[in-house]
C-alpha cells in the first residue's frame, strides 16, 4: 500500500431492514522507517574510557518503533502513548558485543563496532538495533569483549542497553596501545 491518508466507513444493518452508515474515519498509512537519530555512550560506576558493567548505550530514533521489531517477542502493553511501560515484564537478557582494532585490521585509533546479539539460551529472532561506531575516546578496546547485557525501550522512541558482566574480552585499555599484539587477542 502506498503511503498517504484513507478512509473507511461502517455499515450496519439490522433484521428490521433498517441501516446506517458511519461518518468517515481517517487513517494515515506512513510507510518511512524510524531512522536512528543519536547513540549515546555513558559511564556507569566504572572506568571512565573502558566498557565495564554498568555502561549504558542509548539508541534513538526520529519516530516511534515498533517493540517486536527489535525483539520479535516484545510485545506493546498498549497503543504507542504508553509505550514507556514495559514489555514482557521488563528488560531482556542480551549479549553485547564490542569489537575494536586490531592487529588484523584497523588502526589504534578506529572506533570500537557495537552489536547487540540474543542470549544463546533465549532463542528467537535477532536483535535488530542496528551495528554501531563508538569513536576510540569513548571505549578502548583491542578485538573483542562480550558483555551479559539488558535490553530495554524506555521511550517508543529509545533502546537502552546496559552492559553487565563480562564474559569474554581482548585487551581492554585507556587509551589503546599504538600497536595491539597478536598475544593480547
Amino acid at each position: 500500500m502506498s503511503p498517504g491518508t484513507r478512509s473507511f466507513t461502517i455499515n450496519a444493518a439490522d433484521s428490521g431492514g433498517r441501516s446506517v452508515t458511519s461518518s468517515p474515519y481517517a487513517f494515515d498509512v506512513d510507510t518511512t522507517r524510524p531512522a536512528p537519530t543519536t547513540v549515546d555512550v555513558a559511564n556507569g560506576s566504572g572506568s571512565p574510557g573502558r566498557p565495564d558493567a554498568g555502561d549504558t548505550i542509548t539508541y534513538e530514533y526520529d519516530s516511534p518503533i515498533d517493540p517486536s521489531s527489535i525483539l520479535g517477542n516484545w510485545t506493546s502493553s498498549g497503543p504507542p502513548t504508553t509505550y514507556t511501560d514495559e514489555w514482557n515484564g521488563g528488560s531482556t537478557a542480551v549479549v553485547a558485543v564490542l569489537a575494536g582494532p586490531s592487529k588484523y585490521g584497523g588502526e589504534p585509533d578506529d572506533s570500537v563496532r557495537i552489536r547487540v546479539e540474543r542470549t544463546a539460551n533465549m532463542g528467537g529472532n535477532q536483535v535488530n538495533v542496528g551495528e554501531i561506531r563508538s569513536h576510540s575516546n569513548d571505549w578502548a578496546l583491542q578485538c573483542e569483549a562480550r558483555f551479559n547485557a539488558t535490553l530495554a525501550m524506555p521511550t517508543s522512541t529509545k533502546v537502552l542497553v546496559t552492559l553487565g558482566s563480562e564474559i569474554t574480552s581482548g585487551v581492554i585499555t585507556t587509551p589503546a596501545p599504538a600497536t595491539p599484539s597478536l598475544e593480547d587477542c
